[in-house]
């Protein structure tokens, strides 16, 4: 199965599909964001995609 496809079944723009593990009794899907987060500069906290200060 594709990387892509198993992006669009998940249905989670914002992540990558890296690897897919199955066996017996699990499966397992392995992922990174497609884009870098942001980091506010005062706090370090992470902004979600879109924030306004």
């Amino acid at each position: 199965m594709s990387d892509t496809l198993m992006e669009k079944m998940l249905s989670l723009p914002e992540f990558r599909v890296t690897d897919f593990k199955q066996n017996d009794n699990d499966m397992g899907f392995y992922g990174e964001t497609k884009e870098r987060p942001t980091v506010c500069p005062v706090c370090g906290c992470y902004k979600p995609k879109g924030h306004i200060n």
